[in-house]
Parts: structure tokens; C-alpha cells; sequence
């Protein structure tokens, strides 16, 4: 994360970092964000609320990565410095012609920031006092680096904080409507989780009543795994994680699933081999194929043909 903090800085520094503009769903990555560091806010006794205003465009055009890059940097700040209370995040928004102005406020009860630091608070490198670094680590870019990428984003990141009373972060950022642009649906609405793309017939197989799935997760990447899993777990499943292909095989020696999640690139041994090796292990044993979904981050053209194979 240090390595990947000080290559994102650079790029911005030099004016080569480029935003990606495809469709996405707001409240996907406001969920995922939130479902990586509810755990972590749970343990630590804090409350911990998430809540759309009415009427917030949610299908946009932009870079999700980006923007959740953003949120992670906020929300993990407002964990980290925060130990008795609440965290609150609250998105609202409005439309203007065929774009959206998006407010995610990132508010805390946690040790809050004298006025001095404030201004320097989005500089690189600054850290609000020297024991921060002690005590938590980083490199003191995450704030900078997310001020950068939101203004990218034709917006920013303003701040409001009491010193031993708790900050406020608003990012606001501006972004064009899909063309299927909808607003904030009701809760009754909304899919049980949202955000799992990758699990929807595990989330339909919930509507219908399927119940509990066994499911496989296989995938390096620890954030992305983690997502995954609360995810799933929220929606009842039962979920076996790994981070290699080794480890994904031996899983699928000693048991069936009634689902595999499977990361197309992982150490040793790669999701498409493991594939290959499962369907051979299961023609020798005549067993029916077990249904292996492929989580790839490759949307280049033959990635398709190449799952399918």
C-alpha cells in the first residue's frame, strides 16, 4: 500500500494519471467501501452508520477504482482515529442537466484536529502530530493523493474538525449520468447486498429461497477478498477464502462447492489452471462440473474466450 501510495503521488506529481469514465453504481461502492471497515468499527464498539438521502443519482459515469480509492483513504482514517462513539456516512446529491454533484461526508467522534493542522492536513507527507506515525503508521500521502483525485473529479474534499471532538470529511465530486441514469431507489428496493456483481446468482439463489451456498472464494488480492467475503456472508453463504491457485486446488480435492469465485491471475498456480485441473479431477471421477465464476480485472478483447476455454 506505501509502494502503491508513493506511485499513485508520482503520477498525479507528473500529470499522468488518467481517470477512467465507465458506468458504475454509487451505491456499489459506497457499500463495498463500508463493508470492508464495518467489522473493524464493530469491534471496536463504534456505531456505525451508512444513509443515502432521497433522490441521489446512483448510475454514473467515472472511475469507480478512483473514487473508491477516496472513500477507503476517508473511512479508514475515521476508524483508525476513532475509539468510543460513531462514524457516520451520509451521501446526498442533485442532478444538473446530464451530470450529478455527489457529497460523501465521512463524519467521526474520534480525536479531531486542531486548527494549525487543518491547513496543512492535504499537504503531502504531514501528519497531524509526530506520534501519529508511531502509533499508526503511513506515509502521510492518502489524504493528499484522495484531495488530488477528487478534484480530478471536479471537486474536492473539505474538512471541519474539534480537537478531542471528532472530524467531518465532505468529498464532493461531479460526474456525468449514465444513460440509464436512475435515482436512489428505497431501501424495499434495493438487492440485499449491493456491490456483489460478481455473486448475482448467489443473490438471486437467496430471493428464491435457495438458501445457504457453499461457496469458494479463490483471489490474492486480501481487500478484494475481503469485500467479497463480507459480502456473501451478508447474503448467508458459507465461504472458504484462499489467496493461490495451490491452495484453491487443494480446497476443491477434498470437497465439492456449489459455487467457485476464481481470480483469473494468482501466485503459483493461476485460476485457469486450477480450472483445467478441476474439470479433469472431476471426468475421472464422474463428477457433474461444479460452477466456477472468473473474477479477472483483464477487460481486454479475448479475456471472455479465454475464460470460457
Amino acid at each position: 500500500l506505501i509502494l502503491n501510495d508513493i506511485l499513485d503521488y508520482s503520477k498525479i506529481e507528473a500529470k499522468r494519471l488518467r481517470l477512467e469514465s465507465i458506468p458504475f453504481q454509487l451505491e456499489d461502492v459506497v457499500y463495498g467501501v463500508t463493508g470492508l471497515f464495518r467489522q473493524q468499527a464493530e469491534q471496536k464498539n463504534l456505531g456505525f452508520v451508512v444513509n443515502f438521502q432521497p433522490d441521489v443519482p446512483v448510475q454514473l459515469c467515472g472511475d469507480p477504482v478512483r473514487l473508491r480509492q477516496i472513500l477507503v483513504n476517508l473511512v479508514s482514517n475515521a476508524v483508525k482515529f476513532t475509539h468510543q462513539g460513531e462514524i457516520s456516512v451520509r451521501v446526498s446529491g442533485q442532478q444538473f442537466g446530464d451530470e450529478a454533484e455527489i457529497k460523501v461526508a465521512v463524519e467521526d467522534s474520534g480525536v479531531g484536529i486542531d486548527r494549525v493542522a487543518v491547513d496543512n492536513l492535504f499537504d503531502a507527507f504531514f501528519q497531524a502530530d509526530s506520534s501519529t506515525t508511531r502509533q499508526y503508521g503511513g506515509t502521510g500521502l492518502g489524504l493528499s493523493i484522495a484531495v488530488q483525485l477528487a478534484q480530478l473529479m471536479g471537486g474536492g474534499i473539505e474538512v471541519t474538525s474539534q480537537l478531542g471532538q471528532g472530524s467531518c470529511f465532505t468529498l464532493t465530486v461531479t460526474l456525468p449520468l449514465d444513460s440509464a441514469s436512475g435515482f436512489y431507489r428505497h431501501p424495499d428496493e434495493l438487492p440485499a447486498v449491493t456491490g456483489a456483481g460478481e455473486a448475482k446468482g448467489l443473490q438471486d439463489s437467496c430471493a428464491d429461497g435457495v438458501g445457504c451456498q457453499r461457496v469458494l472464494l479463490a483471489e490474492d488480492n486480501l481487500i478484494n477478498q475481503d469485500l467479497a467475503r463480507v459480502m456473501l456472508e451478508e447474503m448467508g453463504h458459507r465461504v472458504t477464502t484462499v489467496n493461490n491457485g495451490d491452495a484453491a486446488l487443494a480446497q476443491l480435492r477434498e470437497q465439492r462447492f456449489d459455487m467457485v469465485l476464481m481470480d483469473g491471475e494468482m501466485p503459483q498456480l493461476d485460476g485457469y489452471s486450477v480450472t483445467r485441473e478441476l474439470r479433469e479431477m472431476e471426468r475421472q471421477r464422474g463428477h457433474e462440473p461444479q460452477v466456477v465464476v472468473a473474477l479477472t480485472a483483464n477487460a481486454l478483447g479475448g479475456a471472455r474466450e479465454q475464460c470460457i476455454a
